[in-house]
């Protein structure tokens, strides 16, 4: 089981570079069109974005190709790979382009993902074509009136019955009911957007908790630290103690 950041964002890999949690960072064209506030770039421009992501995260970068043709995809998968090879994993969208260029990928020795699986039998395609990872989106689904999380539970249980090594990394997540049920589903992997790791993170009760804590007992620093650190001896406010039992 591995967690992800969905992010493109230098600031929001950075901040979240020292949680233990994080396995690494996924991205797409649509992340880091956003990050670097356009959408046309060089390819000196992509890479150098590219660049700050892997020095930024100590974990896994899923990068995906911006081409939707065979031998586009393979020659971008080239120079992604001799740039980043040691902590890359190539995605390649779900598309007939995509399927012809796993096995080549795979024969030039590097991790493929397939993205942007909508359905369970095109999780078993990619699955049965070769890749590392199947990439199905959850939230997207219900834009369009289907149940995202039942999509990758059934995609989770047909690739168990084929004993398939492919593992699932579930994308477009955007609840915290969603990743429950997700779990729950059996899936390998999620990646979740910065915004909903700070929900997680920034509960106003654990916060509460917190600071009760903080004033419930204080201790006392030297004079001299105290005076170092400019701190200021305060009364703390009274609270009702018995909130809290452990």
């Amino acid at each position: 089981m591995a967690i992800y950041l969905d992010s493109a964002d230098p600031e929001e890999i950075k901040r979240s570079a020292e949680w233990p949690f994080l396995a690494g960072v996924t991205c797409n064209p649509s992340l880091i069109s956003r990050a670097l506030k356009k959408n046309k770039v060089t390819q000196a421009e992509f890479f150098d974005h590219l660049e700050k992501i892997f020095a930024l995260t100590h974990g896994r970068v899923f990068v995906q190709t911006n081409f939707w043709d065979e031998s586009s995809m393979l020659n971008e998968a080239d120079r992604l790979n001799s740039a980043f090879q040691d902590r890359l994993i190539i995605k390649v969208p779900f598309c007939e382009e995509g399927i012809k260029a796993v096995h080549v990928l795979k024969d030039r020795g590097m991790t493929v993902a397939m993205t942007a699986i909508f359905n369970p039998l095109q999780a078993y395609l990619s699955a049965m074509s070769g890749v590392d990872f199947v990439i199905p989106y959850c939230n997207r689904m219900g834009r369009v009136g289907q149940d995202g999380v039942e999509m990758v539970r059934q995609s989770v249980v047909l690739l168990m019955s084929q004993a398939s090594a492919a593992q699932i990394l579930v994308a477009s997540i955007r609840t915290q009911t969603q990743i429950l049920h997700l779990l729950d589903a059996g899936v390998n992997h999620l990646t979740l957007p910065f915004s909903l790791f700070e929900e997680i993170i920034a509960h106003p009760l654990s916060w509460e908790a917190a600071e009760l804590f903080s004033h419930d007992l204080q201790v006392l620093v030297p004079r001299e630290k105290a005076e170092k650190h400019h701190k200021k001896e305060e009364t703390p406010p009274a609270f009702d103690t018995d909130f809290f039992d452990a």
